[in-house]
This record gives structure tokens, sequence and C-alpha cells, in this order.
């Protein structure tokens, strides 16, 4: 199985085939960030780190076309917390602007990672957090820079919904493939 295989059906965007080569370069950063942790509490397997990767890039396509999805996140915690990212954000006020700011990884790492690892609590200023926030950010901000914002999931979002089975194969959509790309990023 490729990164592609689990895109929207019948929705190509101009940026969508780089983004499994981006993916494997990401694990490797990831891998190479992993190397110099001040601790072992964040380490992952390799599987793991091909999954995290994976979120990632999907994560920086939202962002980078303006998909919405974290944008819809962001503005739900400013209406209910006053901030963007409450307790993850360096940032006063919460605007974080559009670009790929290390808090909102960081914010979406401290999120994940207990998800990798089983029964871990992690405190949202963990140096090897802040790290791995700070790579991805870079590497990610680097490898969309040149990619067209034109994205497959985007087109597929962005149509129509006159039905309840418009929205409902939507949120499926986003509920099973995405979780199911995130295993092929490997």
């Amino acid at each position: 199985m490729t990164y592609a295989t689990h895109r929207p059906q019948g929705y190509q965007g101009q940026g969508d085939p780089h983004l499994s080569k981006i993916a494997k370069k990401l694990r490797q950063a990831l891998t190479e960030t992993q190397d110099g942790f001040a601790h072992d509490t964040l380490r992952l397997e390799s599987e793991s780190l091909g999954a995290l990767a994976g979120i990632l890039v999907d994560f920086a396509e939202d962002l980078h076309n303006g998909t919405g999805i974290w944008a819809a996140y962001e503005r739900y915690n400013v209406e209910f917390f006053g901030a963007a990212l409450p307790l993850t954000s360096d940032k006063s006020g919460g605007d974080l602007g559009t670009d790929f700011h290390p808090d909102r990884f960081r914010h979406l790492l401290w999120v994940l990672y207990p998800a990798f690892l089983d029964g871990l609590v992690l405190a949202p200023t963990h140096q090897d957090l802040r790290r791995v926030a700070e790579v991805s950010s870079n590497f990610l901000t680097d490898a969309l820079s040149a990619i067209p914002t034109d994205s497959g999931v985007k087109a597929f979002l962005g149509t129509p919904n006159e039905y309840g089975w418009d929205v409902k194969r939507k949120l499926v959509w986003l509920g099973t493939s995405r979780a199911e790309s995130r295993r092929c990023a490997r």
C-alpha cells in the first residue's frame, strides 16, 4: 500500500503526488531527531514513527491548502477557552497566523503521543516534544513551500452538502481512510 491509496477516490490535487515522498523523508528526519532526545520518554518504534510522519504530513497539508479542519479546531478553542491552543501556545492572545507555527505542531504532538505510548502523561513543555515540533515545523515548511496549494482532500471536502449522506460520507472518510493512510506512511 502507498500513502496515496487512502486519498479520496476521484479527487486529485496537484500537490497530492508529492505527499508520500514528504512523509517518508519526514520519517527519516524524526528518526534522526529521536537519536538526540534528552530522554527516552517520547521514543517511538519504527512503525509508529511512520504513522506519526503520515499524520504530520496530513496536518501540514490541511494548513498549507487552507482546508479548514485545524482552523475550525482553533476557532472553537478561541470561543471556548479564549486561546487558539490552550496550554501549548507560547503566543499570548492565541494568534498564530496562518503558517506552520511550531506551537501548532507541539499541540498536535502533545495530543498524539499518548495515543502512541499507552499510559503516557506528558507536559506540554517537555523539551523533546518541543524539539519534535520544531523539526516537524521547519521540515514541513520547507517541503511544502514549492508544492501547489491544490488538494484532492480540499476538493472532496468542498463538495456540496445537499443531503445528509453527503456530510456522512465525508465524516466516514475522515474517520476511516485518513486513519488507514497513516499506517501507510512507512
